[in-house]
């Protein structure tokens, strides 16, 4: 967007440097951590913003209200100026139940990254609690996994509970497309939304599963979910082995006798 300023919190802005020299001149980087009050007032507090995007997350899924506070903090902030203004929060499509990924619904939402969403649950119900009566309008978008790839600007939308049907894979800056329309785009910047995004889009990208696991999962528990997959495969391979041993002797219940009659003949 050409000339729009941005403030950016962040706790290590050294990250962003890259940033910083390329665009000096329309960025402004605070550091501080949107868990502290007061640095997110000192990010918001000032008379030219007019709206905040929420990128907030974790990495691994151990409790946490990272998310949650970093909501509760911004909207604080933003009802005391009493001016209209627009939040953009970015959560996960998972905070809608799929009812066709019996796995994902039971295993990881509820197991492998609970805690993750949880934090992202209580972050949407703060908003729209907090944001009742208030000059404050919100957007909430809910993208499925992310992947690093270029935005291929061909994005498939359900609002409130409704999941559109795609590959379940959506690149960052296309998400990054989609806060900004919330904001300038006026078929997406008016009243409170909530925005399901996906892509019917194949991406020419791999997921690893397994890295993935290991990068959010705390060591003891992804040994432990490792072992017990490793387990699972075991008993797979076991039982098909074991009925291919039976099938065999069921359709040749004479097989092993004529092969060794045949082969003491001809030694």
């Amino acid at each position: 967007m050409k000339g729009v300023r941005v403030r950016v919190l962040a706790r290590n802005p050294s990250m962003l440097s890259p940033l910083d020299s390329k665009y000096s001149d329309r960025l402004s980087i605070v550091k501080g951590d949107a868990t502290k009050a007061e640095d997110v007032a000192q990010l918001i507090s000032n008379s030219q913003v007019s709206h905040v995007i929420c990128a907030l997350g974790v990495r691994m899924n151990e409790p946490t209200t990272v998310v949650e506070n970093g909501v509760i903090n911004a909207i604080s902030v933003m009802k005391k100026l009493d001016r209209e203004m627009r939040f953009v929060l970015v959560t996960s499509s998972a905070l809608v139940k799929s009812n066709s990924n019996w796995f994902f619904d039971n295993i990881v939402k509820k197991h492998l990254l609970n805690h993750i969403y949880d934090d992202l649950e209580r972050a949407e119900k703060a908003l729209v609690e907090l944001t009742k009566d208030s000059k404050i309008s919100y957007a909430i978008v809910r993208p499925p996994q992310l992947v690093d790839a270029p935005a291929t600007l061909d994005l498939i939308y359900k609002e409130g509970d409704e999941q559109p049907k795609g590959t379940h894979l959506v690149t960052r800056e296309d998400v990054a497309s989609v806060l900004l329309e919330c904001i300038f785009d006026k078929q997406f910047n008016t009243g409170n939304r909530i925005f399901n995004v996906d892509t019917t889009r194949k991406l020419d990208v791999k997921v690893d599963v397994i890295k993935i696991l290991r990068s959010v999962t705390p060591y003891p528990k992804y040994l432990m979910i490792r072992s017990f997959m490793f387990s699972i495969q075991a008993a797979i391979g076991f039982l098909i082995g074991f009925s291919l041993f039976k099938l065999k002797s069921l359709l040749f219940p004479q097989l092993e006798e004529h092969i060794i009659k045949y082969l003491s003949k001809h030694k």
